[in-house]
């Protein structure tokens, strides 16, 4: 039998920053790069060091992913990275035992993933070590 893997608030919180994320650039696909900038603006919020700010986050997106002069139908859709992302880590999480994620846990399995466009980190001013290690250090998730 397939176990469920939940969100805590916090997961939820980048999940629907990440969406907001898209919805700014007036953009219909939700990829990695808007999961894990949704996952580390969620942690910037709580006081972790060394994270990049929203207002480094934004452009980052912008460069990679750019922007639309029209507005996105209401739902925006998940970009096959994301949806592997997003199984990988439940699949992952079950194997260690536990029943939900949190944002670091997203934060982390993005970049874990490999299918972060490596100019993303750079736009936002880290390197892809310099962020797993400031979110590392953060504690648990």
């Amino acid at each position: 039998m397939e176990q469920r893997v939940g969100l805590t608030p916090d997961a939820r919180q980048a999940m629907a920053a990440g969406v907001e994320l898209c919805r700014r650039a007036n953009l219909a696909i939700f990829t990695p790069e808007h999961l894990l900038g949704g996952a580390l603006a969620v942690l910037a919020g709580t006081g972790r060091p060394g994270l990049p700010s929203l207002e480094a986050i934004e452009p980052a997106l912008a460069m990679v992913h750019g922007s639309s002069d029209e507005a996105p139908p209401d739902e925006v859709s998940f970009a096959p990275g994301t949806r592997v992302v997003l199984e990988s880590l439940a699949a992952a999480i079950v194997r260690v035992g536990r029943d939900s994620m949190g944002a670091r846990d997203l934060a982390l399995g993005v970049i874990a993933s490999g299918e972060v466009v490596p100019m993303f980190f750079s736009a936002m001013g880290v390197t892809r070590d310099e962020l797993l290690a400031a979110i590392q250090g953060g504690g648990p998730a």
